[in-house]
């Protein structure tokens, strides 16, 4: 986070956070049972999933020929945007063998349940991260959304998974830009912890790397941050928790206020409470 080229009230909002993260310790991380629950409230006052939803509904590349697709989602989590994705390829008249990697059993048993209860979709799940998973045979579809922010040896997990896809066939990335919300992340991350995220950007590169030709569009989504201006409200603590990666239940009332006014500058609207929450999506073809 750097004040340089900011306006002046996000610039000012910038440095407070700075300064009272200077003056107080930094927060720790989220323990994993915090992360999840805290997870499920902060997408709930977000309307990013619904339109990453639509977006599969309305912009998904053409896939291959053929009655019987397979279908690889990493990380795929409880199955809530596979969901739209397997109906959207259903409706297309497809059959889907459908592989879900997931390292939560409890997300992972969800997502069986979930895909389970769609015609013509059969189900499996690889209980493991990518890094240790054994990926087995050809994939028309690869999708990896919010899933590749910790993966380690991004560009030879990617290369693997680019080598996975049958002609025709697509992977599609979607990771979160390095803006006004990841940013305060960033100012918040323990120094040296090992934990360093892979932003929209670095993914591009990685790509170009790769010697990929990447589709590269922006789903644009908000995320109202309106509870977490009051420090007694359990949603707002949990909103600003996720969104911080940060256990913030011993700050300051002033460390606090110094998150707040940052969300409150870089707001559509300055000091309103609807923030930007995009996505940027990548979409590598197979045309061999």
């Amino acid at each position: 986070m750097t004040a340089v080229g900011m306006p002046a009230r996000l610039a000012e909002a910038a440095i407070a956070v700075r300064a009272a993260v200077r003056e107080e310790s930094i927060p720790p991380r989220l323990d994993e049972a915090t992360y999840l629950r805290t997870q499920r409230m902060y997408e709930a006052h977000s309307d990013q999933r619904v339109r990453i939803a639509q977006w599969l509904c309305d912009r998904l590349p053409a896939p291959p020929s053929g009655g019987r697709l397979r279908v690889l989602s990493i990380g795929c989590g409880d199955g809530t945007l596979d969901v739209a994705l397997a109906a959207t390829l259903v409706e297309r008249g497809k059959r889907l063998d459908y592989v879900g990697i997931e390292p939560s059993a409890a997300a992972g048993e969800t997502f069986l349940e979930r895909l389970g209860e769609l015609p013509d979709v059969n189900p499996t799940l690889v209980n493991s991260i990518l890094e240790d998973a054994v990926l087995d045979g050809w994939f028309d579809l690869v999708v990896a959304i919010h899933s590749l922010y910790y993966v380690r040896d991004l560009p030879g997990q990617l290369r693997r998974l680019i080598g996975g896809v049958r002609a025709g066939g697509s992977l599609i990335v979607m990771n979160a830009p390095l803006l006004g919300l990841n940013q305060l992340v960033e100012a918040l991350a323990p120094a040296g912890d090992g934990t360093s995220l892979t932003y929209s950007d670095e993914v591009s590169d990685i790509l170009d790397g790769l010697g990929c030709v990447a589709r590269r569009e922006r789903i644009d989504a908000a995320l109202d941050v309106s509870p977490c201006r009051d420090l007694r409200s359990d949603v707002g603590r949990d909103i600003l928790q996720f969104l911080t990666h940060a256990d913030l239940d011993a700050v300051s009332p002033r460390f606090h206020q110094a998150l707040v006014d940052y969300l409150r500058a870089i707001a559509f609207v300055p000091g309103g409470t609807l923030v930007p929450h995009p996505v940027d999506v990548f979409v590598v073809s197979n045309v061999a």
